[in-house]
């Protein structure tokens, strides 16, 4: 991390710790490995700042794969036994929903492509963004149920805590519910939905005054320009 007057001390700081190579005689320096361990708190900055920087930087833009996209299966996803019910996946407009980590997901169609994007917000603040960028041919569709997909699998590997994924289109939300469902990627939303299920999933009407459903939509736009 770079020095400067600003920066607290320890996050610059790190303790070298000698480790003696096996077979080697203890009175050489090439006989020790040098291991550097540096402050927790520095990490973790280096973490925030890195994310920080992505977004503005575009590195979080990818090019989704089409064929993950389009490809199907057959046989059931899960026993029917296992469907989740209507409070794990519910179309109910979901804009009063107040859980503490809520997951807002948009795909969207400009004239400069199609796009993919989810945010994640921690009481009144965004967290993390993320943005995809799909080909020309793929739909609105395609890139919608793509980014419940992705948010699925964010959202799994969070800490266990009440998570809300919000979806501004109820097909993609009926889709998902489906165990017969062929599509590979409404079988794996279904199978994350059955493992965890303190991630529920409720629809969203898009365009209502939601600030987390109008930040997906502009994280969109800024993917197109990518």
């Amino acid at each position: 991390m770079p020095a400067s007057r600003d920066d607290p001390e320890p996050p610059k700081l790190g303790n070298i710790i000698l480790f003696k190579k096996e077979g080697k005689p203890e009175c050489e320096a090439s006989s020790y490995r040098p291991i550097s361990l540096l402050p927790t708190i520095g990490k973790v900055l280096e973490k925030l700042f890195t994310q920080r920087l992505s977004y503005h930087l575009g590195d979080l833009t990818r090019l989704a794969i089409t064929r993950e996209v389009e490809k199907e299966e057959t046989g059931w996803a899960a026993h029917p036994a296992e469907c989740p019910s209507e409070n794990h996946i519910s179309l109910v407009d979901g804009v009063s929903i107040i859980s503490a980590t809520r997951i807002y997901t948009d795909g969207s169609k400009t004239e400069k492509g199609i796009e993919a994007t989810f945010c994640i917000w921690s009481g009144q603040n965004i967290v993390y963004r993320w943005m995809a960028k799909l080909q020309d041919y793929n739909t609105v569709f395609q890139a919608k149920f793509l980014t419940l997909k992705d948010a699925t699998d964010n959202a799994s590997k969070l800490p266990n805590q009440p998570i809300t994924i919000l979806v501004d289109n109820k097909a993609s939300v009926q889709v998902a519910a489906n165990p017969r469902s062929r599509n590979t990627i409404s079988r794996k939303i279904f199978k994350s939905l059955i493992t965890n299920k303190h991630i529920p999933i409720s629809s969203i009407k898009a365009h209502v005054g939601c600030d987390g459903n109008e930040e997906a939509d502009r994280l969109a736009k800024k993917a197109a320009e990518v």
